[in-house]
């Protein structure tokens, strides 16, 4: 050890960032809004970044709805790979605005 302390904060996901320490519990959930998966991580990580190893675990569905955080190609072309669609908003900066309702397409509403 080089004198300083372990703290284990990447096995806890406390992540630092300019608000202080930090947290993000990402979930996938099924159409009836039952928790299927979850991930936490520190509040630095980007969201897209959770959201690959989450959609792994996604079960077959035609659709999947998300936060504008998880938009990025590589995570529109992974939910395409699954035989899904990707409702997600498009982030502010995006120069391609793709369709995106923010109605649910079908299924229950989650509260």
């Amino acid at each position: 050890m080089c004198g300083r302390r372990q703290r284990g904060e990447k096995n806890q996901a406390i992540g630092r960032s300019r608000g202080g320490r930090t947290t993000k519990i990402h979930a996938l959930t099924d159409g009836f809004c039952r928790p299927v998966a979850f991930l936490l991580t520190g509040g630095q990580v980007a969201d897209c970044t959770a959201g690959a190893l989450l959609i792994e675990q996604m079960p077959a569905a035609p659709i999947l709805h998300a936060d504008k955080g998880y938009d990025s190609n590589a995570i529109r072309e992974q939910v395409r790979g699954r035989g899904a669609f990707a409702n997600i908003p498009p982030k502010a900066n995006r120069k391609w605005k793709n369709c995106f309702s923010p109605f649910p397409l079908q299924g229950p509403q989650c509260d």
